[in-house]
């Protein structure tokens, strides 16, 4: 039986009624489950981001990154929690605490 994975919006692991299964496309097996995120996940993702720009906006940049080193490994892609950056423009995952 596959996996059923939440995923993660406006801070906290969510899953909806409206299921998606992750196709392995070499063999086409169901590998994990998870699920499509609703309007609302949607409206409480869209709030979140802008209280959050509100408040880091504020910081120094060196104060942002000390956040993000704090990030486990694995929340942001790279060692320390960070990925990274791809270019001149940064990049990397978005970073999400792992899930339960």
């Amino acid at each position: 039986m596959a996996k059923e994975y939440r995923f993660y919006c406006a801070g906290e692991w969510r899953s909806s009624d409206q299921p998606l299964d992750v196709i392995n496309p070499y063999n086409g097996e169901v590998v994990g489950t998870t699920s499509f995120a609703t309007d609302q996940d949607l409206e409480d993702a869209i709030t979140a981001a802008e209280r959050a720009f509100d408040e880091t906006r504020r910081l120094q940049s060196y104060e942002r990154a000390a956040i993000l080193e704090r990030l486990p490994p694995g929340a942001g892609g790279g060692p320390g929690g960070v990925a990274p950056p791809k270019g001149r423009g940064g990049g990397g995952r978005p970073a999400g605490p792992p899930a339960p």
